[in-house]
């Protein structure tokens, strides 16, 4: 199976389209992507993680983004796990106790989804069946940091605040189970997060594989735990990569993992997002 892990920036390309987009033309921009995307898989079964996902925000259309693209790769498995309720950088708020932690392909229809309003998260897409769905809170950090950003010749600086995170992870009828998470930006909140997700990781079943974009350079990762990243690659920003912020990681000393067979995945330009998608072969015995 393909095990792919992309930051899909609100699903917009840079730089981004004239406001005033609508719902058509954003969900082309996902089927152009996901088209590309389609002529690497020859086949083969594929779980992709998704960061930086919108549902029923403006700014995209209101598009349910995780649907949308896994209408547009043709798998039925799918599921959303909202890291925050509303708009990130404007008014937004956590999950309160009484609603659903995790949308998946049963929603896709009904009141409850549409009623729950603008989210901002991750998901992913499974061609392989998915026994169960799995969430962990990892909250966000007190402090936020200070961001340059461009700004006609030159640039600005921004307080940008954290927002809050979560883990999502599929429990796969192949005997694996993948988690994908988006950490924070802000450093020492993102080690710890980290760490909660490998502790979180000990208690699930199955063979896990962690993904998705953890704010990590340096390949701190590897470094700090005892994870095996499946491939090096420089990751962010797209146009001029320079950092690797993307990983897929399994155990060091698990016999499994020891024994794994992978390969690196090609993956071409989509047009989308300021992430490069990071993805491996696994070869399943």
């Amino acid at each position: 199976m393909k095990v792919i892990s992309w930051n899909i920036l609100h699903g917009q390309p840079l730089p981004p389209p004239d406001p005033g987009m609508d719902e058509a033309a954003s969900r082309a921009i996902l089927q152009e992507a996901a088209s590309r995307f389609k002529g690497t898989f020859a086949g083969d079964d594929f779980v992709m993680g998704l960061q930086e996902v919108d549902v029923h925000q403006d700014r995209s259309a209101e598009v349910h983004q995780v649907k949308a693209l896994a209408d547009a790769f043709g798998v039925a498995h799918w599921a959303y796990a909202p890291a925050v309720f509303g708009t990130p950088g404007s008014a937004w708020r956590k999950a309160r106790r009484h609603e659903v932690a995790i949308f998946t392909e049963e929603h896709q229809s009904s009141e409850v989804l549409h009623a729950a309003g603008p989210m901002y998260g991750i998901g992913m897409i499974s061609s392989l069946p998915v026994k169960r769905w799995h969430r962990l809170e990892l909250g966000k950090s007190p402090v936020g940091i200070h961001m340059r950003f461009p700004e006609g010749d030159g640039h600005k600086t921004i307080y940008v605040k954290d927002e809050n995170r979560v883990a999502l992870a599929a429990e796969l009828e192949n005997g694996y189970t993948i988690i994908v998470t988006h950490l924070s930006f802000v450093p020492l909140a993102n080690l710890i997060q980290y760490w909660r997700i490998l502790f979180w990781s000990l208690r699930l079943p199955g063979r896990t594989v962690l993904m998705g974009d953890l704010n990590l350079p340096w390949n701190l990762p590897q470094k700090i735990s005892l994870r095996r990243s499946l491939k090096r690659q420089l990751t962010w920003p797209l146009w001029d990569p320079k950092v690797q912020l993307d990983y897929i990681l399994v155990p060091k000393f698990s016999r499994w993992a020891r024994d794994l067979r992978d390969t690196e995945y090609t993956i071409p330009d989509l047009g989308l997002s300021d992430h490069h998608p990071h993805g491996v072969d696994i070869q399943i015995p």
